[in-house]
């Protein structure tokens, strides 16, 4: 699927009218594309300055297909080789990025528990299982938009949250989540536990120089307290004969 998107060029495209060849030197396209790749070109219409609609063209089409090809750049620009570089600047070259990697380590507890929060403006996000364990990954954003939260465990696929689209693959026991970014707002990592085991996941995400002190100082913000309920076995008598107490 994509969308359409109109763009300008000054290609010129010999056309023939009532036995007549023109050459249009400004001529407006509309492009099935997605924002990176040109997808078709739909249709060409002559930039008519003068008063009254344009003139449609449709002898252009085939013209414009073999001429409006490949990607489109980080520039707007079909067929620049432009790209951004981590952080999502156009032609940079990744010195204002920070990557930032983890790992989160668990071996007791049941329920949820936070491993991390993804701060805004996060792009290249991923999450990956260390192992295939009988757990699962969870992921929340400040607008209450989810994977696998409140006890919820969906299918595989792609889901919106904070402004990016997220990836969830799960393959048996294994799981994988993954996003382009850049977030929007901050995304709560989880994972859901089930009994005591030795749970490790890796995550990693970029992020700008420029806003990782504010984003930051963001987290630090939407931190709230969180508690979990463990068995720990029960404890010795306060006494040794009568009128004790005894505690987990």
């Amino acid at each position: 699927m994509g969308e359409v998107l109109n763009e300008y060029f000054s290609f010129v495209f010999a056309m023939e009218k009532d036995m007549k060849t023109w050459e249009l030197e400004e001529v407006s396209c509309d492009i099935l594309g997605t924002g990176e790749e040109v997808l078709d070109v739909l249709e060409c219409m002559e930039v008519d300055k003068s008063p009254g609609p344009d003139q449609t063209y449709s002898r252009t089409l085939q013209e414009a297909r073999e001429k409006i090809t490949g990607k489109i750049g980080c520039d707007g620009i079909i067929g620049s080789a432009a790209k951004e570089d981590r952080c999502g600047m156009c032609n940079g070259d990744d010195k204002s990025c920070e990557i930032i990697k983890g790992d989160f380590n668990q071996s007791r507890g049941m329920g949820y528990v936070e491993a991390t929060v993804i701060p805004v403006g996060a792009r290249r996000i991923r999450v990956v299982e260390e192992k295939p364990a009988h757990s699962f990954l969870a992921l929340k954003d400040s607008t209450k938009q989810s994977i696998n939260s409140d006890w919820k465990i969906e299918l595989p696929g792609e889901f919106p949250m904070a402004g990016t689209t997220v990836r969830y693959v799960r393959r048996g026991l294994w799981e994988k989540m993954s996003a382009k970014g850049p977030t929007k707002t901050p995304l709560h990592l989880m994972v859901l536990l089930f009994h005591d085991q030795s749970y490790v996941i890796h995550y990693e995400y970029t992020i700008s120089v420029n806003n990782s002190i504010e984003s930051s100082s963001e987290v630090q913000k939407q931190l709230e307290p969180f508690y979990l309920w463990t068995n720990t076995g029960w404890g010795d008598c306060s006494v040794h004969c009568g009128g004790g107490t005894v505690s987990r």
